[in-house]
């Protein structure tokens, strides 16, 4: 609103709502486009379609709480990081804020040494010494002495005016805000608890009690992930009365974290990572938000391969609002899997969240056997062709080995978990996990010292990655990478091979993949492919 300190940003769409007297004038803006203005009538509804103007835009920088030209003009957003401070020494941060950021003055009142001094942002105050700037110090409005804070404590300054400071702290920002993010914020957002647990499914079983008025309380662990949830209660006593209730129950926090993350990434990839910091509160929030990336088989940080050096990112959100933080990031190869953490932090608010995403190869693993079937004292030659003449120019050599053995059982329960792991549930994979779990335990019951053997191997202790804990994340990458199994040492392998011919696990293994079997066979006797789908001629018995 012209001359005064009134203003609002419109949201997603493009709609704002502002109170406004008649012939009070309006002024529109955005960067790349023509300014606009116009009289308020007796009309209660306008739609105003700026036009471009490509002389008027810039180098853009996109922050947390919007997107503003790089040049020093009305309603830019000045930043300076401690870098620039420590070069200043200037004792205060805000008189080395003054000298380098136009549109900030310092007033001393009668203009004595020693008097009160005064913070003004140039455009948005009326030049009055009362008129000072709302400071807000790591998401906390501030009120006391500037200048007890250490310089070389600050970690960034910023400044907000016009529109964009009165849209978000309203009259309290009608004279621009500072906004300070000291380095003990940043070691306090890198302690924030984050949340890892994202189950689907929360199942409970409590022994309840009702008081004298038949009323209870029970309590439950719930999944940390922030959304809508389904309750559903079903409860019976001692006489088989039974009783059902449903209902929705909101997760929530004051302020939340809410990633929008890909299914998995890819070797050499260069991605956006997207996050929104949501604030539930009634008052406007300010803040820093943090990614901070792992290796997720050693927990090793990994920011400064993944080009995430400027990991950190200040926001500011308004009441019952979002805003959008991103970070551009490199993954680097020979990861199997990256272990994030993307935190936020304001004032005694914080939230975070902790997953891992699989890290895929661009490669595809080829393998060329050849069976050798050698009689006694004789010799013969074997050449694998396609090893010896390929002129692919991105060809990675991996392995070459020779095998053999005396003992034949050896060879076929080495070659059992390529049947038992088939992942799909296709009739075929299901019976072929039932068919590997059942021959596996015909030959470890037949052979005890097999049987002894993969018992001391089971119990051997043998570190375990972050990575290997989740089964479906382990999945996705050993299906894309089978080679990494080869990288492993003997003592892993045979551990890994111990566990997985189990025997009470197998038995489990073969009840499932028999119901499952038993629910695809069709009353004619054959089986559909899926469950519910069409008969299949060929598989019938």
């Amino acid at each position: 609103m012209r001359g005064t300190t009134r203003g609002v940003q419109t949201d997603f769409d493009g709609y704002f709502e502002i109170e406004a007297a008649r012939d009070e004038v309006l002024n529109f803006s955005y960067i790349g486009f023509k300014e606009q203005s116009l009289i308020v009538d007796k009309r209660k509804n306008y739609e105003i379609i700026l036009e471009e103007d490509s002389q008027q835009l810039g180098e853009v920088v996109v922050v947390a709480y919007g997107t503003q030209k790089k040049q020093a003009v009305t309603g830019s957003i000045p930043t300076m990081w401690s870098k620039s401070l420590e070069e200043e020494q200037n004792g205060s941060p805000l008189k080395a804020f003054v000298g380098t950021v136009a549109g900030i003055s310092m007033i001393t009142a009668g203009g004595q040494p020693g008097s009160n001094t005064t913070i003004q942002i140039r455009g948005a105050s009326s030049g009055s010494e009362n008129n000072k700037p709302l400071f807000v110090v790591d998401g906390v409005p501030f009120e006391g002495d500037l200048m007890d804070i250490n310089q070389s404590d600050i970690l960034s300054l910023s400044v907000l005016k016009d529109a964009a400071s009165t849209s978000l702290y309203g009259s309290r920002g009608a004279n621009g805000i500072v906004i300070i993010t000291t380095k003990n914020a940043l070691k306090e957002l890198a302690q924030v608890k984050t949340r890892t647990n994202f189950n689907e499914t929360a199942f409970f079983y409590p022994h309840i009690k009702t008081n004298t008025n038949g009323q209870f309380s029970f309590n439950f662990t719930n999944p940390e992930s922030l959304t809508r949830w389904k309750l559903r209660l079903y409860a019976h006593n001692k006489k088989a009365e039974t009783g059902y209730f449903q209902s929705e129950i909101i997760s929530q926090k004051d302020v939340m974290v809410q990633t929008n993350m890909p299914r998995f990434v890819r070797e050499k990839d260069t991605i956006t990572i997207s996050a929104k910091v949501v604030n539930m509160t009634n008052e406007t929030k300010s803040g820093l938000a943090m990614l901070m990336l792992y290796d997720a088989t050693d927990m090793k940080p990994i920011d400064s391969i993944s080009i995430n050096t400027q990991n950190s990112q200040n926001f500011v959100c308004k009441p019952k609002e979002s805003v959008a933080v991103n970070w551009m990031i490199a993954i680097p190869e020979g990861l199997q899997g990256l272990q994030y953490k993307i935190v936020a932090k304001s004032g005694n608010f914080s939230d975070g969240e902790e997953n891992i995403l699989p890290v895929l190869s661009n490669k595809i693993l080829i393998t060329e056997s050849i069976p050798i079937w050698v009689k006694g004292n004789t010799k013969k030659e074997y050449t694998f062709e396609n090893l010896k003449n390929n002129t692919s120019s991105t060809l990675k050599n991996h392995l070459f080995t020779l095998e053999y053995t005396s003992n034949p059982v050896w060879f076929a329960l080495q070659s059992l978990p390529y049947l038992m792991q088939y992942e799909h549930e296709c009739a075929e994979q299901t019976f072929s996990r039932y068919y590997g779990n059942f021959i596996a335990t015909e030959l470890i019951n037949s052979n005890p010292k097999v049987a002894s053997l993969f018992e001391s191997w089971k119990n051997n202790p043998a570190p375990t990655s972050k990575l290997n804990l989740n089964e479906e994340l382990k999945t996705i990458v050993l299906n894309e990478t089978p080679w990494l199994l080869d990288a492993e040492s003997d003592e892993l392998k045979n551990k890994r091979l111990a566990l997985l011919m189990d025997l009470n696990m197998m038995k489990e293994s073969m009840e499932k993949s028999f119901k499952k079997i038993a629910q695809k066979q069709l009353p004619s006797g054959a089986f559909s492919w899926f469950e519910g789908g069409r008969v299949s001629a060929p598989s019938k018995l």
